[in-house]
């Protein structure tokens, strides 16, 4: 996932063609595997993925043409197969292009919202990464 401070402008980029910026203005982090691929569920990758097919609750990131980028948490453990076609159903992401990736840290991740308390997600636990939005 890269963010470009300058441009404000958020892009999910596979692996196999990502080249790291080295820009001042550039947040980049490592994460995985693509969900959603425009608009379409990126089975090949899924597949590939450790632990893309076993059901476990879920926490990705979304970023859509119009640069929107969206944080979901799924608490229902759910393959990630099920999981995009499900997302693509969704209203708020129709007529959009649509990019989703899993932020694969397991029982690593946590979800913190000051405004939408309901949806916070193990937030007391002790985590090594942390990405704020304002």
């Amino acid at each position: 996932v890269r963010f470009d401070k300058n441009s404000g402008m958020t892009e999910i980029i596979a692996s196999k063609v990502f080249t790291p910026s080295h820009s001042d203005h550039t947040i980049e982090f490592q994460t995985g595997p693509l969900v959603i691929e425009n608009n379409k569920v990126a089975l090949p990758l899924i597949s590939h993925s450790i632990n893309g097919s076993g059901k476990y609750t879920r926490t990705l990131i979304a970023v859509s043409n119009r640069n929107e980028i969206m944080f979901l948490t799924v608490r229902k453990a759910v393959s990630l197969d099920v999981l995009g076609r499900f997302l693509l159903t969704l209203s708020i992401f129709q007529g959009k292009r649509l990019d989703v990736v899993n932020l694969d840290g397991g029982p690593s991740v946590a979800f913190y919202a000051r405004a939408f308390p309901k949806l916070n997600y193990n937030v007391d636990d002790h985590l090594p990464l942390l990405l704020g939005v304002r």
